[in-house]
């Protein structure tokens, strides 16, 4: 008989439920703060959301206690200079006018038409067809503004009005000066009968010299004549020509200037002060401002010296001098500032210690033809001296603090970085500036924060510089206030992104700045400072867009040897989850094949579905319901993911809306869970085996 085989097979079917919980936020939170040291800093707030706060004490500790001291002559380098250089003037527009009649026009026509015209002069007849001939050159009358100049700028405009009693079909002009030089070429398409007229322009803008008498060269000249109407025909009828300019500026010539301000100029003077002073309004018991003007222009000049924010018995003072030109030799004067009062805050880019002063050059017309050159200049020099103040608007003083610059390196595995993408964003985080102040005037606090990330692109804070709080008087010496920098005011969303960025560098400094309003009475005694803590806010409130893990993994996936083995049929993995956070993670496994390592097969399940979110990014509660997950493992994934020899998994995660909006983790947030396994599975082995 035969030996009865000693090989088993099993065919279990299994189901079984493996798992079931509940995890709470806050408990999750107590377990790991033993781990995590950074949880010392995260808070629960009575809404039980959760924020990180961290804080920098003494982060600016500034003091001022200096003397003003101010010198009696500046600019202390020496006199302020200034060059006006006349450029382009403008000159009177200017118009002439040139009627051509019939008659003498058709001196240059063909004898025949000419005496065919001659022959109709008077009647009422058919106007014959003629043309193209060449109309004459005719001269106008010379303008007097100019004798000859070199246009900067402008239109010389040509009207032609047609009186004949026939229209002009075509009609081309050649306008020249009177040195032959041409000016342009006109072209007009038909001019109407009886009045009709048309206009073209050039453009003088770099154009000349010219001189002051035009002529017009008529090259061309046509026309259909009245067939088959009768008109009255007279050789007495006119074109008339309009010559005219609009807006013209010369650079270069000889003309009758009109008076006019060719030259602006302003500058603000600094004190020059030594230490951290800062002076927003004087009163000046003596001074003076000295000046010497060279002008090599040949026309009167007159000079306007304003101070704009300087006033004397509530005027502002304003100072004129008339230069009659003398060859280029210096004209030198004096502007008495005695008893006057200046406000030195008007510079907005330094609103102290500032002294403005605004220069205007005028040609005065002599009403007679001068030459004038481009490059013809004036230049002004002037310094104010013999100071002495009066009053001065409270010690002001200046300290200005400048934190050091410093970086925070953001270290993080390039190979962990390497397997992440997508974006994570905190929605909002917050920066708080807590700061006390007992100078009695103004102060500006200039914060600079750059992430440099690792792609080289750098991400400014961009916080705006801002005034802080000051006392109001000496009975109440001290103020506390807090300057917030947020998404509304800054850039802060886009430093706190995944992934983040490889270096944090920070730099600032508190600046004492006055304001406009000279009533305040500012203060300043020799204990008064400023300290200042920064507190950095980060709510658990963010969006998180396809953030990816991804990893490849060495495998080597084989059940059983050659006594015992298992197949595995199927295996179906049930999730079933109410979860309360607003969250999801996808999951997929990517077996490699093992000679190409391309991917052969890929399994894919949702691990967790978000929970519904309301406007604020809050769960909302009594929609969180019950989800079920099937993960269906066949036997075909399974035998691929036994012959690879790596393995790609990515885990995929997103905030509520696929990642859209923000959303908001409070600390009551309850997620729940049972686990079961349904699989089918054959053993085979050998009991006699060892």
């Amino acid at each position: 008989m035969d030996t009865l085989s000693t090989e088993i097979e099993l065919n279990p079917a299994i189901a079984l439920k493996i798992a079931h919980g509940t995890l709470d936020f806050r408990n999750l939170l107590d377990s790991l703060g033993s781990d995590l040291d950074s949880l010392q800093d995260l808070n629960i707030l009575q809404d039980n959301s959760l924020v990180f706060i961290f804080r920098e004490d003494s982060m600016l500790s500034f003091e001022v206690s200096d003397i003003i001291e101010i010198p009696e002559t500046f600019p202390q380098s020496g006199p302020e200079s200034m060059n006006f250089t006349i450029g382009a003037l403008d000159i009177d527009d200017f118009f002439v006018s040139k009627s051509i009649s019939l008659g003498d026009m058709s001196q240059s026509f063909d004898a025949a038409t000419r005496t065919l015209l001659e022959s109709l002069d008077g009647t009422i007849s058919i106007f014959p067809p003629f043309g193209p001939f060449a109309g004459g050159e005719h001269t106008a009358d010379s303008i007097p503004s100019y004798g000859s100049v070199k246009f900067s700028s402008g239109t010389l405009g040509l009207t032609v009005t047609n009186n004949w009693p026939v229209e002009i079909t075509t009609l081309s002009i050649t306008l020249k000066d009177d040195n032959d030089s041409i000016v342009g070429v006109l072209n007009y398409l038909p001019i109407a009968e009886n009045g009709g007229s048309e206009t073209r322009k050039l453009d003088l803008a770099d154009r000349g010299p010219f001189s002051s008498q035009f002529r017009a060269e008529i090259t061309s000249i046509s026309t259909i004549g009245s067939a088959p109407n009768t008109v009255p025909i007279s050789l007495s009828d006119e074109l008339v020509l309009d010559i005219f300019s609009e807006n013209i500026k010369i650079s270069s010539g000889t003309t009758i200037l009109p008076d006019q301000i060719f030259g602006y100029d302003s500058t603000m003077v600094d004190f020059d002060l030594d230490g951290p002073e800062k002076i927003y309004e004087i009163m000046l018991e003596t001074g003076r401002v000295d000046y010497t003007v060279t002008s090599n222009i040949q026309e009167e000049i007159r000079i306007k010296i304003i101070l704009p924010a300087t006033k004397v018995n509530g005027d502002t003072l304003v100072f004129e001098e008339s230069i009659t030109y003398n060859g280029g030799n210096p004209t030198s004067g004096t502007l008495i500032l005695d008893n006057s009062i200046t406000d030195l805050t008007t510079d907005p880019l330094k609103p102290f210690n500032i002294f403005p002063f605004k220069f205007e050059v005028e040609i005065v017309s002599s009403d007679s033809l001068v030459t004038i050159y481009f490059d013809d200049d004036l230049s002004f020099e002037f310094s104010v001296s013999n100071i002495d103040f009066a009053y001065i608007e409270g010690y002001l003083g200046k300290q200005e603090e400048s934190f050091d610059p410093d970086s925070l390196e953001i270290e993080m595995d390039d190979e962990i970085l390497d397997k992440i993408s997508g974006a994570f964003q905190f929605a909002n985080p917050i920066i708080r500036f807590n700061y006390k102040n007992s100078f009695g005037l103004p102060v500006s606090l200039d914060l600079s924060v750059e992430g440099e990330f690792n792609n080289g692109s750098i991400v400014d804070l961009g916080a705006s510089v801002i005034d802080i709080q000051y006392p109001a008087d000496t009975l109440n010496p001290e103020v506390a206030d807090t300057i917030e920098f947020n998404k509304d005011n800054t850039n802060i969303e886009d430093l706190l992104v995944f992934p983040p960025p490889v270096k944090i560098c920070y730099s600032g400094s508190a600046t004492i700045n006055p304001l406009e309003d000279t009533t305040v009475i500012n203060f300043i005694t020799n204990k008064s400072k400023i300290e200042g803590d920064l507190e950095i806010e980060v709510p658990i409130e963010f969006s998180a867009g396809n953030l990816t893990f991804q990893d490849t993994m060495e495998i080597e996936l084989d059940i059983g040897d050659e006594d015992f083995s298992v197949d595995i049929e199927f295996v179906k993995i049930y999730v079933n989850t109410k979860n309360g956070f607003p969250f999801d993670f996808r999951f997929q496994m990517i077996p490699l094949d093992s000679i190409t390592s391309a991917p052969c097969d890929t399994l894919e399940f949702t691990f967790l579905s978000a929970a519904p979110v309301d406007g604020n990014g809050v769960v909302i509660e009594e929609q969180v319901d019950w989800n079920q997950e099937i993960i269906d493992i066949d036997q075909e994934f399974l035998e691929n993911l036994e012959k690879s020899g790596q393995v790609i998994v990515k885990v995929i995660f997103n905030t509520t809306g696929n990642g859209s909006d923000p959303v908001k983790i409070l600390s009551d947030y309850i997620f729940e869970f049972n686990i079961g396994i349904e699989g089918k599975f054959k053993f085979n082995f050998n009991p006699d085996e060892d």
